[in-house]
């Protein structure tokens, strides 16, 4: 079975703050068999531009796509030639190059021309590149550029989706207004607009990755233990909320991983 490979970008030092990492997704060589992955909700927002083979399908495949915040995962099915390039905006950090409010695209996936941001000049630029390095260089430049002309860039939602992951999810959202100086109907609305996740959903996702860390590094360790030190009530309640997110239980999902090592877990 032909192989993908996704690999993860550090972004230049200026983006940082706002960029997660620049990903890439390929194949050695045309995938026969479609290939099925589940990619899991992380608070982040991606623009990816896809450059491999579709197979037939009544719908036009995107080429160019803005994936919003998820609150569930999806399954993706991969066959033929498989090439893509994306950026992940950290959470709170897409709206710094992005002016559409972000939870008008929650869990869904919008062409770059629908967006209305001028995304589709460059994406057509970086389509048309000759090398995977060209096509790098050449969304680093626009990322840099929008970055410089961006009129409102501000960490308030960064820094309480930071708030949350230290929390595991803890904080509520009287809390995470209170500690920003404002009401909650405030909250509510900033993170509709800049991260595209009410903040009890945003609270629910960090704490969902707070276990999915766990169980990364310590797979082999009793899932009720890591259900406690995750900020779940119990197993149960660990169970019941993983399976929300992830669309399959948290055994299923380990046996899943360890199906497909070693390549990395795609995210979305």
């Amino acid at each position: 079975m032909t192989a993908t490979r996704y690999r993860e970008h550090t972004p230049p030092a200026v983006l940082a703050p706002f960029v997660d990492c620049i990903w890439t997704l390929r194949s050695e060589a045309a995938i026969d068999a479609p290939v099925r992955s589940r990619v899991l909700p992380d608070g982040c927002v991606d623009i990816i531009l896809d450059f491999g083979d579709h197979p037939a399908t009544d719908r036009r495949p995107l080429r160019s796509y803005l994936v919003g915040a998820m609150t569930r995962a999806v399954t993706v099915d991969q066959a033929g030639r498989v090439d893509m390039l994306a950026v992940r905006f950290r959470p709170g950090g897409a709206s710094a190059f992005l002016r559409v409010p972000l939870g008008e695209v929650t869990d869904h996936a919008v062409d770059v021309d629908a967006l209305g941001e001028r995304w589709g000049a460059p994406a057509s630029r970086i389509h048309a590149a000759d090398s995977a390095e060209e096509r790098m260089a050449l969304l680093e430049q626009e990322l840099l550029l929008r970055l410089r002309h961006a009129e409102d860039v501000d960490g308030t939602a960064a820094h309480v989706w930071s708030r949350l992951e230290q929390t595991a999810g803890a904080l509520t959202v009287r809390q995470m207004a209170g500690e920003m100086g404002f009401g909650e109907r405030r909250l509510q609305r900033l993170f509709h607009d800049r991260v595209g996740l009410s903040p009890k959903e945003a609270a629910r996702v960090a704490r969902f990755r707070t276990a999915l860390a766990h169980m990364r590094r310590t797979p082999n360790r009793p899932l009720g233990r890591i259900a406690l030190d995750s900020g779940y009530y119990d197993q149960p309640h660990f169970n019941r909320e993983f399976a929300r997110m992830a669309g399959v239980a948290p055994a299923a999902w380990m046996r899943e991983r360890a199906a497909s090592a070693p390549a990395p877990d795609p995210a979305g």
